[in-house]
């Protein structure tokens, strides 16, 4: 709820009540007078964002048979509904929110959030995300922690990091990656840099828990891929060996099976620190994982 005066919400009240509901083609307008006692501020093709008297605002489903309803909790969606009304109405201008820390005046509409129409660089806000130093960004992938950015009025997600000599970025199950190199980190760099652009991103690290660089290279760790098939799930376990090999253990499980599950079947093998890592590449571009990267877990003891 955002705080309003009770000369405001007087407003908000009169404003409702002289809505001209008489077209019947202006039928999610009247569900808001009559239903939700809201004053429409915008809208798209699915959804509609009314304003009570109270500051609350609420997100009608006019697609929905039902005409559903409930509260708008998104903070950014707030802002760019109540900055949008508050052309209309302006004196909502005092309810509208500041913008969050960290961003700058959208260089394209000036901070008005139109350029003829709703602004494609900044989709009406007023103001764009600054820049990230994704060069600072790689300084921490090149220490082995997984980066993901997550955009916050979309839901996308995009996933990047270091493993076993290569960069590699998931985005949209759409897999890139490049062996480590200037060339393919100033690649991570552009595509990193292309991906937040334009609207606001939200990062989030998952820190190496490995003493080393590169966790491929640990000894008191294990990458662990996990999938499952027609046949059952499957794992893949790629360790280290202090002689520089790699030990690959694959298990397959028949849990699949209508018959009844049966035991693992298990096969290790071992591979040169080359063919091991090329190995770990291919795991990580097999298709359909929210994420290409293992999980790196302590290693069990031998024996």
């Amino acid at each position: 709820m955002i705080p309003v005066t009770p000369e405001l919400g007087r407003q908000i009240q009169w404003w409702i009540d002289a809505l001209d509901v008489s077209d019947a083609r202006r039928w999610p307008v009247r569900v808001c007078k009559e239903t939700m006692n809201a004053l429409p501020l915008d809208g798209n093709q699915i959804y509609l964002w009314a304003l009570r008297p109270d500051g609350v605002v609420l997100c009608l489903d006019h697609e929905s048979a039902s005409h559903s309803f409930e509260p708008e909790t998104d903070p950014l969606k707030l802002y760019e509904v109540l900055r949008k009304g508050a052309r209309t109405y302006p004196e909502l201008r005092a309810l509208v929110p500041a913008p969050p820390p960290g961003v700058r005046e959208c260089e394209v509409c000036g901070g008005s959030g139109q350029d003829r129409a709703e602004c494609p660089r900044c989709n009406g806000l007023g103001w764009t995300v600054l820049s990230r130093p994704a060069a600072d960004w790689l300084n921490r992938i090149d220490r082995g922690d997984r980066l993901e950015l997550r955009a916050e009025s979309t839901g996308r997600r995009l996933v990047a990091g270091r493993l076993a000599g290569y960069y590699a970025s998931q985005d949209d199950d759409a897999y890139w990656s490049g062996p480590a190199s200037p060339a393919a980190r100033q690649a991570l760099i552009d595509r990193l840099t292309a991906w937040e652009r334009g609207e606001p991103v939200t990062p989030t690290w998952q820190p190496n828990p490995t003493a080393v660089r590169d966790p491929f290279d640990s000894l008191e760790h294990s990458l662990k891929f996990f999938g499952t098939g027609t046949g059952g799930s499957w794992e893949v376990e790629f360790a280290r060996q202090p002689d520089g090999r790699c030990r690959v253990i694959e298990t397959r499980n028949n849990d699949f099976d209508p018959a009844g599950p049966a035991f693992p079947t298990t096969s290790t093998r071992e591979l040169d620190a080359g063919a091991a890592r090329e190995s770990v590449e291919r795991e990580m571009r097999v298709p359909g994982r929210s994420s290409p990267f293992p999980a790196i877990v302590p290693r069990e003891p031998d024996g």
